[in-house]
């Protein structure tokens, strides 16, 4: 039963969490490209060039790594509310009972459900 259980929070998380995944995991391949194409270029580069590249390396570099961590952060705090916001929202009690007797009683006669039964026969001959 538990792994049930198990599967069955694992199969929520994933649903509410799959966009965040998906992106982290692009976010990191990304990084890795970019480290690689990055290096390259410096390695080709001479003079002022090399310093400019160093400069875009490392900015780009950390705000990869920034928007990883919030969206890393963002996963984590899926994870840990188990239940959406809107499931957590209460419901006015409304009291349609009191609006049905008063129609029911305002009418001009009241019908059994003998008088249907036989209002039906009576239609039918």
């Amino acid at each position: 039963m538990f792994k049930v259980v198990k599967y069955i929070f694992l199969a929520d998380f994933f649903k509410r969490a799959k966009r965040k995944i998906i992106l982290l995991v692009g976010l990191f391949l990304f990084f890795i490209l970019f480290s690689f194409m990055i290096n390259d270029l410096i390695s080709i580069s001479t003079g002022i060039s090399i310093k400019i590249l160093f400069l875009v390396k490392w900015v780009s570099i950390l705000s990869i790594i920034i928007f990883m961590m919030h969206t890393l952060l963002q996963i984590i705090n899926i994870a840990t509310t188990p239940f959406k916001k809107d499931d957590l929202k209460v419901q006015p009690l409304v009291r349609k009972r009191d609006s049905k007797k008063e129609y029911i009683l305002n009418k001009d006669r009241l019908y059994t459900r003998s008088d249907f039964i036989l209002q039906k026969y009576m239609k039918e001959q």
